[in-house]
């Protein structure tokens, strides 16, 4: 044992005896805005989304399946009754993605636009709060390095000017498409609509692809150029479709005096270590872990410890990071729900540590009255 510690004083950043100095005044600084979870029964309905993917390389493509659970828990007189709106693994969703690049990525993003729209047929069901798994957060951050990454390398091979006048007008008839679709979700369910979102998407990125082809100079004079295009136009209208049905469920949650929640069972996030002066040692759910061990029930709302910046349409302008993003619909995102909470929590000594998240518009009590909620189940 000895020894070991002399190896670890040897090559960590930072000696042990430093290490354990952090994390005693990180548990002090933590407890001292702890407070304990409070039950919330005001609530008729909550919605419960979860989903998952698998995808496998074939030749030229990606044969991948994406599947959606959506529990209702009611308040009845008899008590909490739970009904079932989507079959999770029980109806999956098989598609051929095109082309085969950035499966991962992609699939994630495709498999986030089926829970928002789960999370749309929930409100359209009466939900008062609909939980979704993963990270509000994550989401604002939708237009990912990879799209960058592409838009630059083509903007390199192509005309700029060229690019944003063409792909601006594309993306603009994508968010109508997708509004469109929307617009059914209550008639036919989320799994219909996200099986002709997902039809719909696809030809767009076909037909965009060959006329951008036809139309923008240079476009088909090397195999280079028709990658990047291609690639570009596949990822831009995939995170596009995501982000038009985000705005869309925000919109009508907000209409509907409903409340989006995302929890996150694991998470990278560093925002809270950071602040603490960890920096790289901890993720903010190993830090609580350890700064809960000896206690039960416990809620801490980030923000009272560090500070939350929005996500600025700034992020996705096409003079700053790129065409990411249609200009009109990251305007109207952006500026509305571009602010966050995050809230950690714990419901019982012996629980993991969860991260909640939601728009800031929402206000601290919503997050503390969401977690309540929870404690009912």
């Amino acid at each position: 044992m000895a020894n070991f510690r002399r190896a670890l004083d040897e090559y960590a950043p930072i000696s042990g005896e430093e290490l354990g100095k952090l994390l005693r005044e990180a548990e002090s600084a933590i407890g001292s805005v702890t407070q304990r979870v409070e039950e919330f029964e005001e609530w008729s309905k909550l919605g419960f989304i979860d989903g998952s993917y698998a995808y496998d390389e074939r030749r030229g493509a990606f044969v991948a399946v994406f599947s959606a659970a959506l529990i209702l828990a009611t308040r009845t007189r008899a008590g909490i009754r739970l009904s079932s709106r989507l079959g999770g693994s029980k109806e999956p969703v098989p598609f051929i993605l095109l082309p085969r690049a950035y499966g991962e990525s992609r699939c994630s993003v495709i498999m986030r636009t089926f829970e928002l729209l789960a999370a749309l047929d929930a409100i359209k069901q009466g939900a008062e709060h609909v939980y979704l798994d993963g990270s509000f957060l994550s989401l604002l951050l939708t237009p990912s390095g990879t799209t960058r990454w592409i838009y630059s390398d083509l903007t390199s091979l192509l005309p700029k000017e060229d690019v944003l006048s063409f792909f601006i007008p594309a993306l603009r008839k994508l968010s109508l498409a997708v509004d469109e679709e929307l617009d059914l979700v209550e008639e036919k369910g989320a799994r219909s609509v996200f099986i002709e979102l997902l039809r719909k998407t696809t030809r767009l990125v076909r037909d965009t692809y060959y006329d951008a082809l036809r139309r923008i100079r240079g476009a088909s004079a090397s195999i280079a150029a028709k990658r990047a295009l291609l690639d570009y136009t596949a990822l831009s209208f995939e995170e596009g479709a995501a982000l038009a049905t985000a705005y869309r469920l925000l919109e009508e949650a907000s209409e509907r005096e409903a409340r989006l929640f995302w929890i996150a069972k694991d998470s990278d996030s560093r925002i809270l270590a950071e602040a603490l002066g960890l920096h790289g040692w901890y993720t903010d759910v190993s830090l609580l872990d350890y700064c809960w061990r000896r206690v039960g029930d416990a809620v801490l709302d980030v923000s009272r410890m560090a500070r939350l910046s929005p996500v600025g349409e700034n992020f996705v302008k096409p003079e700053v990071k790129g065409l990411l993003v249609e200009p009109g619909l990251a305007k109207k995102l952006y500026r509305k729900w571009g602010a966050y909470k995050i809230f950690y929590f714990k419901l019982t000594r012996l629980s993991p540590v969860f991260q909640l998240s939601y728009p800031a518009a929402y206000g601290r009590s919503a997050g503390e009255e969401a977690i309540g909620a929870l404690t009912e189940l």
